[in-house]
């Protein structure tokens, strides 16, 4: 999955993803696994996409338990090709239509660590 981000800079972007959950809570090695998991899919899903970026960047794991009680672990990579881009946008535009007025339910939490990570880069840069 992908999200499409405009930077604070106001670069647009797209955050690569992938992700996978259980329906409970987990410990830290439980948490790690998960985590493990998650990279190996993405780097799986990136070599068959063919995003340059996507393929040249570990992907940073994020973990979270939700309120309903599911954890999730988020592969993420910051992607400012235009190519991606492009094709993010479609793909949004499928689910809209398909789902009038709604966007993929991660696509939010993907936006904010997308922001983190430009307020990091900017960080380090400056």
């Amino acid at each position: 999955m992908d999200a499409t981000v405009t930077l604070p800079d106001g670069r647009l972007a797209v955050v690569h993803t992938d992700y996978v959950a259980v329906g409970y809570p987990v410990d830290d090695e439980e948490r790690a696994a998960l985590g493990r998991t998650a990279g190996r899919n993405f780097r799986v899903l990136v070599a068959a996409v063919g995003c340059a970026t996507a393929r040249a960047t570990d992907p940073s794991v994020v973990t979270e338990v939700q309120a309903d009680g599911w954890t999730w672990a988020y592969a993420n990579v910051l992607c400012t090709l235009p190519v991606c881009r492009t094709e993010a946008e479609e793909r949004e535009a499928e689910h809209d239509e398909t789902l009038p007025g709604s966007e993929h339910p991660a696509a939010p939490r993907l936006r904010a660590w997308a922001h983190g990570q430009a307020d990091e880069l900017r960080a380090v840069s400056s």
